[in-house]
């Protein structure tokens, strides 16, 4: 009789899979956004 840690370890990994790619696909919507949509004003201008 296969243990609990067992039963559950391949719907662990399909939630850790799904979680990382969601993050993965939203970051690079962030990065894309900022890109896009970002302020021509700003190229020559220095920080600090």
């Amino acid at each position: 009789m296969p243990t609990n840690l067992a039963e559950t370890n391949a719907l662990v990994w399909v939630m850790i899979g799904i979680s990382a790619a969601g993050s993965i696909v939203t970051f690079a919507f962030l990065v894309y956004a900022l890109w896009k949509f970002r302020d021509p004003k700003v190229k020559g201008r220095r920080y600090g």
